[in-house]
């Protein structure tokens, strides 16, 4: 159910570790967790699967915005939306519903024929649909707080200094259940 709809991922081929979270880009605390996952040791990081979900807060002025920008950049690729994902955590302080038009605008020149279908896709209300997909799959998993993350199929209620460990430790229980190669 979690991964039943078309969603952003950064894939790392045959990563044993799927972390799926649902995530406002104004949101602090998703800042904070993508951090986090950025920076993950390297050996760490290749097993991982990162899935991202949209839950833009009404209470924030400028994530519904981000969030549809972003699910346009998806439409053109998945490499594209986590650009944008990075800049909009990236520059997270210095946005603001003023701001943030620019930016995109700038960004979107900046990727060229890419940036000019993420415009066209803006102005004609695209990416509300994947955004109104994961919305409605936060409210039947009783999702209303962000980041709300799952790794592997379980929620995580953790604290952010035990990502790292969860994670390891998930990594050595697929070594240890993957049958033996030798022959």
């Amino acid at each position: 159910m979690l991964e039943s709809v078309a969603a952003p991922v950064r894939v790392s081929p045959g990563a044993p570790v799927t972390i799926i979270e649902f995530s406002d880009f104004e949101c602090p605390y998703c800042r904070r967790f993508n951090q986090m996952i950025e920076a993950l040791p390297p050996e760490l990081a290749a097993s991982v699967r990162h899935v991202y979900k949209y839950l833009p807060s009404g209470m924030h002025a400028w994530a519904e915005a981000a969030a549809i920008a972003a699910a346009c950049a998806q439409v053109q690729s998945d490499s594209l939306f986590w650009q944008v994902h990075d800049l909009f955590f990236q520059h997270q302080d210095e946005i603001d519903s003023a701001k943030l038009p620019k930016l995109i605008a700038d960004f979107a020149v900046s990727a060229g024929a890419e940036g000019e279908g993420i415009s066209r896709c803006i102005h004609s209300g695209g990416g509300v649909a994947a955004i109104a997909a994961d919305r409605a799959l936060a409210k039947t998993l009783n999702i209303s707080v962000t980041p709300t993350v799952f790794i592997n199929g379980e929620r995580f209620n953790g604290v952010p200094r035990d990502l790292t460990g969860v994670i390891q430790s998930l990594i050595d229980s697929s070594r240890h259940t993957r049958p033996s190669e030798e022959r």
